[in-house]
């Protein structure tokens, strides 16, 4: 689990079928570990001192993380969003972010807003149900707060510390991100359509098949 507060921006070293290696000053790794890359949770499985201050990571990539995310478009020189694993027991600075990116959102609109930058990004209808004014959302594994949404599309605004401290100071109208969206509003979804379910099944009893005919 993490929580969508970038600790580091990383650099893509190589990227082959089933491995990305990357380049970072984060430390304290192990095999095992969990990293989200871009809002992606991928695993360790080789590290690999380089000086006293970088280290490679050697991360494995599933068919369907290509799939669902950007990852197709890194290549050699790409800087991604670093984020470690939570700590029990540390503040959670951002929001809950699994890691599980939903889909792909396209970068529509910049403009800069006096020290802001408002970015619009247009996402699918599965997605935008789950986004709502002033709820959390994450792009590229970035904690954001949405600011406004549309049938297909939702913005969100930039402080200077984020500009500056992550990838989306480099990103252009018509780029491809990772969206993951707040957990709990799948949650809220989930009950929902279970709730539903049990209500129908409820109306249909042996009154209800003799009355249309069924028996």
């Amino acid at each position: 689990m993490f929580t969508g507060i970038v600790e580091d921006l990383g650099v893509i070293q190589s990227i082959e079928l089933k491995q990305v290696t990357l380049e970072t000053k984060l430390k304290g790794w192990k095999i095992g570990d969990s990293v989200s890359v871009n809002g992606i949770c991928l695993t360790v499985v080789k590290i690999s001192p380089v000086t006293e201050v970088f280290c490679l990571l050697v991360l494995e990539v599933m068919p369907e993380t290509i799939e669902k995310t950007n990852l197709g478009q890194w290549k050699t020189g790409t800087r991604v969003n670093l984020e470690r694993a939570v700590c029990l027991g540390e503040r959670l600075n951002g929001h809950i972010v699994t890691g599980h990116i939903d889909g792909i959102g396209i970068i529509r609109k910049i403009k800069t807003q006096e020290n802001a930058k408002i970015i619009e990004i247009s996402v699918s209808a599965g997605i935008i149900k789950h986004i709502a004014p002033k709820g959390s959302i994450s792009v590229d594994g970035i904690s954001l707060t949405v600011v406004d949404n549309g049938i297909d599309y939702f913005s969100v605004s930039l402080i200077p510390y984020t500009i500056n401290h992550t990838t989306l100071n480099f990103k252009v109208e018509e780029d491809k991100v990772n969206i993951e969206t707040d957990i709990l509003a799948k949650y809220i979804e989930q009950i929902k359509k279970s709730e539903n379910t049990r209500l129908i099944k409820n109306e249909i009893n042996q009154d209800y098949l003799e009355k249309y005919g069924f028996v």
